[in-house]
């Protein structure tokens, strides 16, 4: 072959090798391209996607923080209303078994009514609201109601402020329920109720025991008994 022949020829071949190299690394360029475009597209598909769902969430939770702060206030209204009803039913109950009578003060058949009535405003109203309680609380409430009823029926039934001077049977009915409403279950029944409400409203308080005290808060812990 002559030199010429052989030069045009490797000329040739190389010119038709470049030209399928260039080809291929366009063909490769334009399909590399096209995949990253594929992908950027579904990617921000799913990124939309997922911003929506982001977005519906956040605001779910919105709403959900709002319904509780709402049930939070109501809650914090109705168990404050329910103590305050307790507290004056307490103090006519005191007033009705305490022992010292005094001239001045209403007889003691007027404050069997007010003690009757001031107990039925408190059951009443613990009644209709029983539903924002969890039933630990409800079990305190109803505990605490059965001891003040007790002493309200036996005092009105025995009716010791009637009975005969030095009768001993009435004076120890008197006393023993001036010492249950006073001193005994009444006051502790009050105590652990109010822990509980402190509990259920977050409020942070010191409870006395053994060991040193501590600063707690039971919001947590009223919580989870729900």
């Amino acid at each position: 072959m002559a030199p010429n022949t052989a030069v045009n020829l490797l000329t040739f071949v190389i010119e038709e090798v470049g030209i399928f190299a260039v080809g291929a690394t366009v063909v490769g360029w334009v399909a590399r391209d096209l995949i990253s475009q594929h992908f950027d597209k579904e990617l921000n598909k799913y990124q939309s996607e997922i911003d929506r769902e982001l977005k519906r969430y956040q605001t779910e939770l919105e709403k959900d923080k709002l319904r509780f702060s709402e049930l939070h206030t109501q809650r914090a209204e109705i168990t404050a209303e329910l103590y305050e009803r307790f507290v004056e039913f307490e103090e006519d109950m005191r007033s009705l078994t305490d022992p010292v009578e005094r001239s001045d003060e209403p007889s003691k058949d007027e404050k069997l009514k007010t003690a009757q009535e001031s107990g039925n405003q408190f059951v009443n109203f613990y009644m209709k609201n029983k539903i924002y309680f969890p039933p630990h609380i409800c079990e305190t409430v109803e505990e605490l109601n059965k001891e003040m009823k007790d002493v309200y029926s036996k005092f009105r039934i025995y009716r010791p402020y009637d009975s005969s001077p030095g009768d001993p049977h009435d004076i120890d009915q008197w006393h023993e329920s001036w010492k249950k409403v006073t001193e005994d279950e009444v006051p502790e029944l009050k105590s652990e109720l109010e822990d509980h409400f402190r509990g259920l409203l977050g409020v942070e308080f010191e409870r006395h025991n053994d060991s040193p005290q501590e600063s707690e808060t039971e919001a947590e812990t009223e919580t989870a008994k729900e």
